[in-house]
């Protein structure tokens, strides 16, 4: 769609998608731009969280319908219900509308005011703030761990990067995901885990899992727990149980839960690499996230091999000689080149 994520238009698009107003056309082309778009895949998580926390809010509030009618004037709006007042859903578009635009705090401050009867209250509308985000990144030859607001235990495998919100654990408890991380979560009945990344997302209350986004698929494996994997479009996934993995793969498709050796994807936080049945160009980009090093197959037929071994944590040039050896090939390694040949 080639949408900046801070624009009107983008909010108006995200707001009906929401809505359920786009065709079906317009429905694959946006979730195309969100799968492909960090920027606006973080953006329309935002708008669906406080579009959802509005929905709720709206069924307990008392809207006082002389302060709307005020209100409505004010901001001109058109096409107003017989009763008075806008349908619901218009009232949580504008809603959502200025909880995401800046320039939107003077009508939040007046409509708190005029919009919600708060009897015998005290309360003092406070300033609208546009929500912020938290960033932690694991470079290559790093690995990082975090604990997050609620107690949830995060740790980065290199070449990635974890997004959380400010509003983390106080809307929901969603974050965003690039490369690879296992998450430990700090269990809550009532507000689910939620990692989002590429096309998935993966819902918890509280468990171990292991998540590896890379070359455009999406794998979760459970180690203790339960785990529903969803396509980032779907109300609906597949639940993973200890000891299984599923994923969506680069053509969108939403794999069934299989047992699995857990330890083979989980060894990277022992410092150990393990590969099962892993195609040699995505072997090369693991060593160079590993080592922050450059690796090239001089011969272009290895593209189309495969791998499966484990290795213990070693210096580079023993791995890379243990690699050369599995694959039958020698390598020369000067400073961060390295060259199987």
């Amino acid at each position: 769609m080639g949408l900046r994520a801070d624009s009107d238009v983008f909010s108006d698009a995200a707001l009906r998608y929401l809505r359920q107003e786009m065709t079906a056309q317009e429905r694959a082309a946006f979730e195309a731009s969100l799968a492909s778009d960090t920027g606006q895949r973080w953006a329309f998580d935002e708008i669906e969280a406080v579009w959802r926390a509005c929905d709720q809010a709206l069924d307990q509030i008392h809207i006082n319908p002389e302060g709307w009618g005020k209100i409505a004037s004010a901001i001109k709006l058109r096409e107003l219900s017989p009763a008075g007042l806008p349908p619901v859903c218009d009232r949580r578009r504008d809603l959502v509308r200025w909880s995401i635009a800046p320039v939107a705090a003077l009508i939040i401050l007046v409509a708190a005011r005029l919009l919600f009867v708060h009897p015998d209250s005290a309360v003092v509308p406070q300033p609208f703030r546009v929500p912020q985000s938290i960033e932690v990144l694991a470079k290559n030859a790093e690995r990082v761990t975090v604990r997050l607001f609620d107690g949830t235990e995060v740790s980065l495998n290199a070449g990635s990067r974890l997004v959380v919100s400010e509003q983390f654990n106080k809307l929901d408890r969603r974050v965003l995901l690039e490369g690879e991380a296992f998450f430990d979560v700090a269990r809550n009945e009532q507000m689910p885990f939620v990692v989002r990344t590429g096309d998935a997302m993966a819902w918890v209350l509280g468990t171990q899992f292991n998540v590896r986004a890379r070359d455009g698929s999406v794998q979760v494996v459970v180690e203790k727990g339960e785990v529903e994997l969803r396509r980032a479009s779907d109300t609906t996934g597949v639940l993973i149980q200890t000891g299984e993995m599923s994923e969506v793969t680069r053509m969108h498709e939403l794999r069934q839960p299989r047992s699995v050796n857990v330890g083979y994807y989980t060894a990277w936080r022992y410092g150990r690499l393990a590969f099962n049945d892993m195609p040699v160009p995505e072997l090369l980009a693991e060593i160079e996230r590993r080592y922050d090093v450059r690796c090239v197959v001089t011969d272009s037929t290895y593209n189309s091999k495969r791998i499966t071994g484990y290795f213990l944590e070693a210096s580079l040039d023993d791995f890379l000689h243990n690699i050369a050896l599995a694959l039958d090939l020698h390598v020369r390694h000067r400073g961060r080149n390295v060259t199987f040949y």
